[in-house]
C-alpha cells in the first residue's frame, strides 16, 4: 500500500459492512486475500457502484479447496481439540458471487508457478484458477496444480497431465 500511497493515491481500510459505504467516492475496490462472507447486501451494493458510478474492483485472492482444508487439519495441543479451517487461502466460494454479476468464477484448487504480464515476471505462491470469465483480459501462465499432490499444468486455460516435472509445455 505503500507505493500506492507513495502515487498520490488515497487508500482506506475498509472493516466494516460494506453497505455502508459511499462508493461514489472511490474509483476502485482493492480486495486482497478475502477470508470474509459477503452477504447479499453487501453483493448488491458493490454492484449497484460498479453499473452506476463505474467502481472497478481488482482482486488478489489465494487457494480455496475443500479437499486441502480437510488434509490440513491438526489437534491444538492448548483444547485437545481437531481444528479444522473455516476457510482456504481466501473465501473464494462467498466471492463467487459477487464475480458471476460480470460472468467470472473462480476454481477450486491451489495452484503456483510464474506469471508475465508486460515485463513483469509475478510469482504465484498459492493461488486459484479462474474457472470461467465472460469477458476481460486474461494473461497466461503455467501453473503447477499443487491440490493434493497433482501434477496438473494449466497453460491458456489448456490442461495438460505432465509424467516428469522436467518436460516442457509447447502452447
Amino acid at each position: 500500500l505503500r507505493s500506492i500511497v507513495g502515487m498520490g493515491f488515497h487508500v482506506d481500510i475498509i472493516n466494516r459492512d460494506w453497505t455502508c459505504i459511499d462508493w461514489t467516492r472511490y474509483s476502485t475496490l482493492l480486495v486482497i486475500d478475502p477470508e470474509q462472507k459477503l452477504h447479499a447486501q453487501e453483493i448488491q451494493s458493490i454492484v449497484q457502484a460498479s453499473k452506476s458510478w463505474g467502481l472497478n474492483i481488482f482482486t488478489m485472492m489465494e487457494w480455496w479447496s475443500a479437499d486441502v482444508m480437510k488434509a490440513v487439519h491438526f489437534k491444538d495441543d492448548n483444547t485437545d481439540q481437531e481444528w479444522f479451517p473455516p476457510v482456504g487461502g481466501s473465501n473464494i466460494p462467498s466471492f463467487n458471487h459477487l464475480f458471476e454479476n460480470w460472468g467470472i468464477q473462480l476454481g477450486e484448487g491451489v495452484v503456483s508457478g510464474d506469471a508475465v504480464v508486460g515485463s513483469d515476471r509475478l510469482n504465484l505462491d498459492s493461488a486459484a484458477l479462474i474457472r470461467s470469465v465472460k469477458s476481460g483480459w486474461l494473461w497466461k501462465a503455467e501453473l503447477k496444480d499443487q491440490t493434493m499432490g497433482t501434477e496438473h499444468f494449466y497453460y491458456d486455460g489448456m490442461v495438460e497431465r505432465r509424467r516428469h516435472e522436467s518436460s516442457t509445455f509447447q502452447g
